[in-house]
């Protein structure tokens, strides 16, 4: 009987319990269930064996779609959590988006947390103290700014390599001896030998560059030679991202320009934009012209000439894409002499220009009414279907925010187009959300590699997947228009995108400039060196390095195109809305 009546005490307060957590108001139900995924969060990152996939996937639902129902001490609890995640996988960009994202938040109770935001947003945070206690080392210790060197992957001779990148002012030393020439080449040989990751996916036999350049090491006379033969070293990796920090002396083509810009298209050198009343446009020259000669030099000879000033590209449909923008290009106040074909004539005519300071507007405006944000154009087409072109993603989360409000305004279009032409990259902070209102499960949309061993092939893999995003899912057609200047970040995305099996793609096979992470290499002579040490695959497992995200449906601009003033590639994006209707 004694345990009965006990019972009966203990019961109203069990209902009392019940009844504060079912009937309570939604907000205070769903801070309840924040604090409750905090608490799994924190077990998962607690001590050395962390689960790190479960504590992204929940403190990304977190973030994306229960932020403005939590206590703003653990939204920014989320925000730092996530940027210390990223910083423990090396993802020093996406790390720094989170902080800046929890620094936005204000309200009691978050000094601490605050401050830590404050700490990740100049130096990688891979120790908190409620979450690693007693593993903390000095090596794991955040530093201070004045102590970067400290903070280092591995030392070889009397250079290292670190993941974050060194402060700007640090210049390279000159007049250095022939001996240093050979050691600091030595030294960076071997840190890109233990630290690049696509040594089998280019073919690259690097032993081979080694024995190339080693003698022409040995034959530089000056430093600035020295260095010059760096750079030329540099472009053996066919690597966008990889590259000399902090030395350009002369070492890149002068962005200069007769007030006229080119582009290939139908192999040819076409003009795209002329200003009008200019010297050029007086001379004949129009949107619609054909190159043909460049200083005397055919279109080819002219690019093989500039070949060495132009950045290296990681595709080379990528570089012919550069090479023919840059064809014009050249020193300040310098001249340049054209022979050229105009719309409609068979006769070349000869134009002598002076190239200025001056770049044509990209990208070309719709010829249909777009609101302008700062990272997003979006507007509806005359077909009825919306247009959200993403024009770049060097933004963080206020790059999603532009989206989700886009997005808002379209709600009832019957189909979306999402432009990413001419993007060429940024951060991918905003993706995960981007990408997620378009999904209405949990789906697989990467695959990831970072070097981890001095072998060529030891890397280790992870999987990623993302969640719906916010109140609603845009669940209608979608068409994703690329071409090849779309890199970096923006390959990215258009990586995620793809792979949701949602888009139809539509355009020109992305650029192919996806290494996804990076170290520094910092040589006794102070140049500073970034190198590829990490990749990233679509979900079926294609790198998309060098190879791009292709298109389902090839479309391109014609020289009808720059006649007319159309968007062909568009309106066939449009055309593949309207089939699946």
């Amino acid at each position: 009987m004694g345990f009965k009546r006990n019972s009966l005490c203990i019961l109203p307060f069990i209902l009392i319990i019940f009844a504060n957590t079912v009937f309570a108001p939604p907000a205070k139900r769903n801070a309840q269930y924040a604090e409750q995924k905090l608490k799994r969060v924190r077990a998962a990152l607690r001590g050395q064996k962390k689960n790190i996939p479960t504590a992204r996937e929940i403190l990304l639902d977190l973030a994306q779609n229960r932020a403005k129902d939590m206590k703003s001490s653990d939204i920014c609890h989320v925000y730092v959590y996530l940027g210390y995640i990223e910083d423990l996988a090396g993802n020093r960009r996406e790390a720094v988006g989170w902080y800046e994202k929890a620094l936005t938040v204000k309200g009691p109770d978050i000094k601490w947390i605050r401050q830590l935001a404050e700490v990740g947003k100049n130096k990688p945070v891979t120790w908190i103290q409620h979450l690693d206690g007693g593993t903390k080392s000095k090596k794991s210790q955040p530093t201070k700014q004045s102590d970067w060197k400290k903070n280092i992957v591995e030392r070889i001779g009397e250079g290292f390599v670190t993941r974050d990148r060194p402060p700007d002012d640090i210049s390279p030393k000159m007049n250095l001896s022939k001996a240093e020439h050979l050691e600091n080449f030595d030294i960076l040989w071997e840190a890109i030998d233990r630290n690049y990751s696509f040594f089998e996916h280019k073919g690259i036999d690097w032993q081979k560059v080694k024995t190339h350049y080693r003698p022409k090491v040995e034959a530089t006379r000056t430093t600035e030679e020295f260095y010059n033969l760096l750079y030329e070293f540099i472009r053996e990796l066919k690597d966008f991202h990889s590259w000399l920090c902090n030395y350009r002396e002369g070492l890149t083509l002068p962005r200069f320009s007769p007030r006229i810009s080119t582009r290939l298209i139908e192999q040819k050198a076409v003009v795209v934009d002329v200003v009008e009343n200019s010297k050029a446009y007086k001379a004949g020259l129009r949107p619609g012209s054909i190159i043909i000669e460049v200083d005397g030099l055919t279109v080819e000879e002219k690019i093989k000439k500039l070949q060495p000033q132009i950045r290296i590209y990681s595709s080379h449909r990528a570089f012919l894409e550069n090479a023919y923008r840059s064809l014009l290009d050249g020193e300040r106040r310098s001249d340049v002499t054209l022979k050229f074909l105009s719309p409609g004539e068979t006769l070349p005519k000869i134009a002598s220009l002076t190239r200025v300071q001056w770049r044509a507007q990209q990208p070309v405006e719709p010829d249909f009414p777009v609101m302008k944000k700062k990272f997003i154009w979006y507007g509806i087409h005359p077909s009825d279907y919306g247009y959200i072109r993403i024009l770049s993603f060097n933004g963080r989360m206020e790059i999603a925010d532009e989206f989700d409000k886009a997005l808002e305004k379209l709600k009832n279009t019957p189909g979306l187009v999402i432009d990413i032409r001419e993007n060429t990259g940024g951060f991918g902070t905003a993706q995960p959300r981007i990408v997620g209102r378009f999904l209405s499960r949990r789906t697989k949309v990467a695959v990831s590699y970072k070097k981890s061993g001095q072998g060529h092939t030891n890397l280790t893999k992870r999987d990623t997947y993302f969640v719906p995003t916010g109140n609603w899912q845009y669940t209608k057609p979608i068409v994703l228009i690329t071409n090849v200047v779309t890199g970096s970040a923006a390959d990215l995305f258009a990586c995620y995108l793809i792979s949701t099996g949602r888009p139809i793609a539509i355009g020109t096979t992305t650029h192919g400039n996806l290494t996804g992470v990076g170290v520094y290499v910092v040589l006794p002579c102070n140049l500073v060196v970034r190198v590829s040490n990490g990749y990233v695959c679509d979900a079926s497992g294609k790198i998309i390095e060098r190879n791009g995200n292709a298109p389902q449906i090839h479309a391109e601009p014609t020289i009808a195109d720059i006649l007319n003033g159309t968007d062909s590639v568009l309106e066939r994006a449009v055309r593949s809305l309207q089939q699946k209707r």
